[in-house]
């Protein structure tokens, strides 16, 4: 009978890919305190992500004590934690949110175990997705940048129809369930037995960015204008004079060297103040086959607070020749 010898002291660390978290006090495995790091330069955290050795046998009472200062802690409503034992296969655990303190509660059959917010989505597989589906027919691979860290900014193309369609994902790095989904379209799309992925292609074609921030993705927040000083150290780059001196013309609608003749869909939150009534005459003088759709009910997250709504009104797009025709607002008891 194989037998485990449980270690004398625990150890919690986040100095990997994407890790989070620091350590208060983790003596008493019954009362780990625990405090989720600030994005560089920011107030703003929501993801953590670390690992616990020596956790065999124990009873552990995490405490993340500062999420009732997170940066939506509605999101901590109803919320159970992801835990994995090797990093990879992913289960939730207990999870209790009182007072402005998350309480992560776990008894680990295994030594060794990491806590996340959500599923991690490490580097590492990103660029095993990139490599998977560059090699795929009908699929260009392009960079479009280096990131202030020396990253790749990697875009697919996957070649169809007439209509251009733009995927992104992950400008909140620690979304991670961004790129999971990510990873079943580019699947599903680039899949020749799906009749729904082939039926899209006859109409579109796609230009996928599976990680838009992938520096912030590998250090666990949230960056931007990210500098590395003389000293190593990192720093925010803002050229406060040139924003306070160029704000009228970086306010200005951007200027377009040709007119776009191709089908092209606006969709507007009813309850967002995004896209104001003059903003329409400059559309449709920068597109000439504008389609633009207001769902009701919904704000700037339109896609996330009405997911059914957008989904439809984004498929009817694809599919239907007389998009032009169908411009105005769309809710729940419109028919599709």
């Amino acid at each position: 009978m194989r037998t485990f010898k449980r270690a004398h002291h625990m150890k919690i660390t986040s100095d990997f890919d994407g890790g989070n978290i620091r350590v208060i006090d983790s003596k008493n495995p019954d009362n780990i305190r625990l405090n989720i790091e600030k994005d560089n330069a920011s107030d703003f955290y929501q993801w953590f992500y670390y690992r616990v050795d020596g956790a065999q046998g124990r009873h552990l009472n995490m405490k993340l004590e500062n999420a009732g200062e997170a940066a939506f802690t509605g999101g901590w409503e109803n919320y159970s934690a992801c835990a994995s034992y090797d990093d990879e296969t992913w289960f939730r655990v207990p999870t209790q949110y009182a007072d402005g303190v998350l309480n992560i509660l776990h008894n680990p059959s295994h030594d060794t175990v990491w806590y996340a917010y959500f599923a991690p989505y490490p580097m590492a597989r990103h660029h095993a997705l990139i490599k998977e589906h560059a090699a795929k027919d009908g699929v260009t691979h392009s960079v479009l940048g280096k990131t202030l860290d020396g990253q790749n900014l990697d875009l697919l193309h996957v070649a169809g129809g007439d209509k251009t369609i733009w995927v992104d994902g992950r400008q909140h790095p620690g979304e991670t369930m961004a790129q999971w989904w990510m990873e079943g379209f580019l699947g599903r799309l680039t899949d020749s037995d799906d009749d729904v992925a082939q039926e899209l292609l006859k109409h579109a074609s796609f230009y996928i960015v599976p990680n838009m921030n992938p520096d912030g993705g590998v250090r666990g927040f949230l960056l931007k204008s990210l500098q590395r000083g003389d000293n190593g150290r990192y720093s925010w780059r803002f050229d406060l004079q040139g924003l306070a001196r160029d704000y009228a013309l970086i306010c200005e609608a951007p200027k377009v060297a040709r007119t776009i003749t191709v089908p092209t869909l606006f969709i507007k939150g009813g309850d967002s103040d995004y896209l104001q009534g003059d903003d329409e005459s400059l559309i449709r003088g920068i597109c000439k086959n504008p389609t633009l759709r207001e769902i009701t009910g919904a704000g700037h997250w339109l896609h996330a607070e009405k997911p059914g709504l957008f989904t439809r009104v984004v498929l009817d797009f694809i599919r239907d020749a007389g998009v032009a025709d169908t411009d105005g607002p769309v809710s729940a008891d419109t028919s599709a």
